[in-house]
């Protein structure tokens, strides 16, 4: 089943980059039916006067759910111009394999590349495993939590002789926690939390933080209302340690 996503976005952020990393448990499709099925979702948004600044989002992501393995792509890329000059350059391609060992544990296999010019990042490349482990799985309360080992190497865009180098390969432990609920006719909501240490110093560490409440309003159209945070303790040179973001949009599935 294909689902295609027309979203009319609102943005009061104080930052775009939250989207540095990416929570992968809201676009995992809990819902997602067995054989292929796929989703894509486009956002434009454009301002004039005070502020000349237009952007456009594009994700796309396409799952294929077996008896016992899901297998799950996705591409993601945001491009921004503020004043005729690109201020906004960002991608992503993940693939996760994820098979049933137990009715409530699943073992998962991932890896990523991506690039945030916004923030210095010129490629990062990752691979991983470990464990999801449903704690509630019921009809209208969903809660999982979920423990990787991670092996991430950056390259940034910086001058050559820069004092932190421009290239790092880390071991990193990754952990998260998912909460999606259903709280009455047509009114929902999801929690994520990610911490990712890296092993060798702890004090290195990203955390991610997602909510979202959504709202039907008529058929198959919907309002969200979406509040992301991300920290990284040890961020490059000349970039912030926090970025945040609340987004409002209008989504129509089928």
């Amino acid at each position: 089943m294909l689902l295609l996503v027309c979203v009319l976005v609102s943005r009061l952020a104080v930052s775009s980059r939250a989207r540095a990393q990416v929570n992968i448990e809201r676009l995992r499709g809990n819902e997602t039916p067995q054989g292929f099925s796929g989703r894509v979702e486009f956002e434009l948004s454009s301002s004039s006067g005070n502020v000349d600044l237009q952007t456009i989002d594009l994700s796309v992501r396409t799952d294929y759910l077996g008896r016992t393995n899901l297998v799950f792509l996705l591409l993601q890329g945001d491009v921004g111009w503020e004043s005729g000059d690109r201020f906004q350059d960002e991608g992503l391609i993940h693939l996760r394999f994820t098979r049933q060992a137990h009715e409530l544990v699943w073992p998962e296999l991932f890896t990523q590349f991506d690039f945030n010019h916004s923030r210095l990042l010129a490629l990062r490349a990752l691979v991983g495993g470990g464990l999801r482990v449903r704690l509630i799985r019921g009809d209208e309360v969903q809660v999982a939590l979920g423990t990787a080992y991670m092996l991430e190497h950056e390259r940034l865009d910086r001058e050559e002789g820069a004092a932190q180098g421009n290239e790092v390969t880390v071991h990193r432990w990754s952990s998260y926690l998912s909460m999606t609920g259903a709280f009455g006719e047509g009114l929902g909501g999801s929690l994520t939390a990610y911490v990712q240490p890296r092993l060798d110093a702890l004090g290195d560490t990203r955390i991610l933080t997602e909510a979202q409440l959504s709202a039907d309003i008529l058929g198959p159209i919907s309002v969200t209302l979406s509040f992301r945070l991300r920290y990284d303790s040890e961020p490059p040179a000349d970039t912030d340690a926090l970025d945040t973001e609340l987004t409002t949009g209008f989504v129509v599935r089928w």
